[in-house]
């Protein structure tokens, strides 16, 4: 998230100018470089092209539990496809590899509902505490939009409401849809689900913007009595529903969508040694 803390720095920056005199030196716009540097690498690094490279683990030979039946499955570590019983380990990254993550729909909904009640704190508790010559008090996340507007940074103070107050409150809300779609066996709208399980994906590390510019001010704000910024237990609180909702978005398999709807039949085992060795894999929509 190189990206994020750039632009979380960069707001704490600003909102040090609306304090005191405050000058750009080349440092900055060299951590700026890096960071595009790092996006740039990050986006043309074929993950897939690096795993073929890595030599596979030889084969350990291991009981078969009963009603393990070998299928076709993906690693979702390396993306290797070959034939195992569920929760086999991949011969290339050793990660277990299953067909479905494993209670996917009672996880979610407790991660969920976890980040929903410390919303609550996250937005009403301060999440920091701004001394500005002997004088301040508490501030939270709407208090510092607030602070953004009043000194004319307009467009930094939308970013603030958008990535610390709406993205989060969106993941809430898309993620419960998905679920109780999923518990309906809705067939409506699969591609539209799916499309907004990516978007989710996108947006979901934005809602760090806040908390890295907080990180920021705390580290920055030290002069005394002329200024400070402690943090509060609403940035606490708040960071508490961002991990929460990623990890419920890692945890919730899309691939249940198609699989309650009726539309993702269980891969069926065959015989390899049966005409002439292992069938060719059937892909079902994902």
């Amino acid at each position: 998230m190189v990206d994020v803390f750039l632009l979380g720095a960069m707001i704490a920056l600003f909102r040090l100018k609306a304090w005191m005199i405050v000058v750009f030196e080349p440092a900055l716009f060299a951590l700026g470089a890096a960071a595009l540097c790092s996006i740039a690498v990050d986006a043309s690094l074929d993950r897939f092209v690096f795993w073929r490279r890595v030599p596979l683990v030889p084969e350990k030979p291991a009981p078969t539990p009963p009603g393990a039946a070998s299928k076709w499955l993906g690693c979702r570590g390396c993306g290797r496809v070959a034939r195992l019983p569920d929760r086999a380990r991949c011969r290339r990254c050793e990660l277990p590899v299953h067909a479905r993550k494993p209670s996917t729909v009672p996880r979610t909904w407790a991660l969920i509902a976890a980040a929903a009640l410390l919303a609550i704190p996250a937005n009403v508790l301060p999440v920091m505490t701004i001394n500005k010559l002997g004088r301040g008090g508490p501030s939270t996340i709407l208090g510092g939009t607030v602070e953004l507007i009043e000194v004319g940074f307009w467009g930094l103070a939308t970013l603030v409401f958008v990535a610390s107050v709406l993205v989060p409150l969106f993941k809430l809300a898309a993620l419960s849809y998905l679920l109780w779609s999923v518990q309906r066996g809705s067939r409506k709208s699969l591609l539209f689900r799916t499309r907004l399980y990516r978007v989710v994906a996108l947006v979901g590390r934005w809602s760090m913007i806040d908390i890295f510019a907080t990180m920021m001010l705390v580290a920055l704000a030290r002069f005394g009595w002329l200024g400070s910024v402690r943090p509060g237990l609403g940035a606490s609180a708040f960071c508490g529903v961002v991990a929460l909702t990623m990890w419920a978005f890692k945890s919730f398999d899309p691939r249940a969508m198609w699989d309650a709807a009726g539309l993702n039949p269980a891969l069926q085992s065959s015989d390899p040694s049966q005409e002439g060795g292992e069938p060719e894999p059937r892909w079902v929509p994902v």
